[in-house]
């Protein structure tokens, strides 16, 4: 177990015998999730040294994990900032895209991923504060995209850079009424939130 502690230079723990902050570090923030995980001075969580390496990887409240690089030289020097649109699995390894081909059949344009049919279009729970239209693909389009843990989620990688999210097929796929459907919106390049209100609507959410 380690407990957090802050200074004058943020948040740390003692892990393995080392002290470990959070941030992307270059060389391994490509890969693995780098982040605070929401964690404040007195948290007590899970922890361990990956042996070998300079990184710690901390198993936070929720489940989820996170990693931590020893406090040197080599990480002040190799801090970066973070890509807001990487996504990572439980085990705060990153999750990278596959490519998909987008067809159509009867009910519209889907795309398939280990077994699982996904489809375009704002869904109740989640249209409200990400993008989840078609991003203008036809049939036969090859898209990178990737699941987003926890969720029935698939985020999509549009040519034009931009990002959509479409949603599972099955039971829990309620479309959202078409009067509540927000309009067109200015999403960010991650499609998960607005660049600023719209119409009166608050900035949308992340995932």
């Amino acid at each position: 177990m380690a407990k957090i502690r802050s200074d004058a230079e943020g948040l740390y723990a003692q892990i393995g015998g080392y002290k470990m902050r959070p941030g992307a570090v270059g060389g391994h923030a490509h890969a693995r999730r780098m982040d605070d995980g929401g964690l404040r001075p007195g948290d007590t969580v899970k922890a361990r040294h990956i042996g070998g390496s300079p990184l710690g990887v901390l198993t936070l409240p929720d489940g989820t994990k996170t990693h931590w690089h020893v406090d040197d030289e080599s990480r002040r020097r190799n801090l970066v900032s973070p890509a807001r649109d990487n996504v990572f699995d439980k085990e705060g390894l990153r999750v990278f895209d596959r490519n998909v081909t987008v067809r159509r059949d009867e009910v519209g344009l889907r795309v398939e991923l280990d077994g699982t049919i996904y489809r375009p279009g704002a869904v109740e729970g989640f249209g409200e504060g990400h993008r989840m239209d078609d991003g203008r693909l036809r049939p036969q389009d090859l898209v990178p995209a990737s699941p987003v843990p926890g969720t029935p989620l698939l985020r999509v990688c549009v040519p034009d850079g931009t990002k959509t999210f479409w949603h599972a097929e099955g039971p829990a796929r309620v479309p959202m009424p078409a009067d509540e459907v927000p309009g067109e919106l200015d999403w960010e390049t991650d499609g998960r939130t607005l660049r600023s209100p719209v119409d009166g609507l608050a900035p949308g959410r992340s995932i």
